[in-house]
């Protein structure tokens, strides 16, 4: 594991709390006007009866689903934020790292209508994890993956692959570390895809209210 992977997933315990505080007070304008309705109708859409939430943080969006009646595990990495998601409820929530899943996916006991991945493929090696999750897939089951938008993203840099730095400005208080982040172009994306055995069923482009996407969401089969 690199230096960036490392601190990636210790920035995740460490500012669990603010991350908490910040999804729960609704302290991210865009996830709340724009990017949380997104997946949670795009998971709707496929009518189904058990979700994956892989890197599920304090779990809004099995609550969400909850609400609906779908049955959903989380999986994270974090302690901390999965046992924030258990003491709010709503679904199924089990601390287990992606190379964990990966290694045993049917360590899940269960296959999925849905897999998804909200914001929450940030590593440079994704293909394990998207390879774990074709493999939970229920027949004829969809993986969806929100992520940002590689076109906003970029601003007078070059558009190519690698590591960014996230300081989490302007998304609440009390956060102590920053995140490392890998960013993808669209056309590494779509290989990655590819490379996992997933193809691109639907593609959507989630703007804001002056047109601006914020993020790219790619609905997948096996």
């Amino acid at each position: 594991m690199n230096d960036f992977e490392k601190r990636l997933m210790d920035s995740w315990d460490s500012n669990s709390h603010a991350w908490t505080e910040s999804i729960r007070k609704e302290k991210i304008e865009s996830r709340n006007k724009v990017t949380n309705p997104a997946i949670f109708h795009e998971v709707l859409a496929h009518s189904p009866q058990r979700v994956l939430d892989i890197g599920c943080g304090e779990g809004w969006l099995a609550r969400k689903l909850a609400q609906e009646g779908i049955q959903v595990v989380g999986i994270d990495g974090s302690k901390t934020l999965i046992e924030e998601a258990s003491k709010a409820g709503g679904g199924t929530f089990k601390t287990l790292t992606y190379e964990a899943f990966a290694t045993d996916p049917a360590q899940l006991e269960s296959k999925f209508d849905v897999v998804l991945c909200n914001f929450s493929l940030l590593s440079e090696d994704i293909q394990p994890v998207l390879k774990a999750a074709r493999e939970v897939l229920a027949e004829n089951g969809t993986v969806i993956i929100q992520t940002l938008h590689p076109i906003t993203v970029i601003q007078n840099e070059p558009y190519e692959n690698g590591w960014k730095i996230e300081n989490f400005d302007g998304m609440g208080e009390r956060y102590v570390s920053s995140m490392p982040w890998y960013y993808r172009t669209l056309g590494s994306w779509i290989n990655e895809f590819n490379y996992a055995g997933l193809n691109i069923v639907d593609c959507k482009e989630p703007i804001n209210e002056v047109g601006v996407p914020l993020s790219i969401l790619f609905s997948l089969k096996r």
